[in-house]
Formats: C-alpha cells, sequence, structure tokens
C-alpha cells in the first residue's frame, strides 16, 4: 500500500537523519517506524484488557520457578529501583 504524508520540517529532518544513520531509504525507515508503532500499540491494547494479576502470572511462575527467596528478591527490586532512580534527572537537584 502506498500512502502519503505530510511531515513537519523538523520531523522530516530528524527522519532523514535516523534514516541515514540507520542505511535506510527514508521511505524504508519510516514504514518500520509505523510498523513499530502499530505492533506497540496494539501490545499495550491487549495488555489493557488483562488484570494486573494475569499481567504479574509470568513473572511470579518464573520468580517461583527459580527458587529465589523473598528476601533476595526484595533486595534486587529495590537495588533495581534506587539505580532507576539514580538515572533519572531530577529537578531542583533532588
Amino acid at each position: 500500500m502506498t500512502v502519503t504524508i505530510e511531515l513537519k520540517p523538523e520531523i522530516e529532518t530528524s527522519a532523514l537523519k535516523q534514516a541515514e544513520k540507520d542505511g535506510m531509504p527514508l521511505s524504508d525507515y519510516l514504514s518500520t517506524v509505523l510498523r513499530d508503532a502499530v505492533v506497540r500499540r496494539d501490545e499495550i491494547e491487549r495488555l489493557s484488557k488483562l488484570t494486573f494479576r494475569q499481567i504479574l502470572s509470568p513473572l511470579r511462575r518464573q520468580v517461583k520457578e527459580s527458587g529465589i527467596s523473598e528476601d533476595k528478591l526484595t533486595e534486587l527490586l529495590e537495588e533495581a529501583r534506587e539505580e532507576a532512580w539514580q538515572e533519572r534527572p531530577h529537578k531542583n537537584g533532588r
């Protein structure tokens, strides 16, 4: 299918730079970006229909199968949270 779209100049410039960086023609790059966005949106829509319990079910199963203790899991999650916090830019130097 062929589609014609109008891009703001700054979007076109950015897309051209990314396409060049990826070694792709602009049309292939935009097709890839659009495909990825549609797939991501479909996945978000699918997940939005699930309960939190259903979403976490695979994680719970993996944790149970791993044999990791609750204390060790808590420690790992707290470390990951702290690492993510440290990597975030903070307003007002906090």
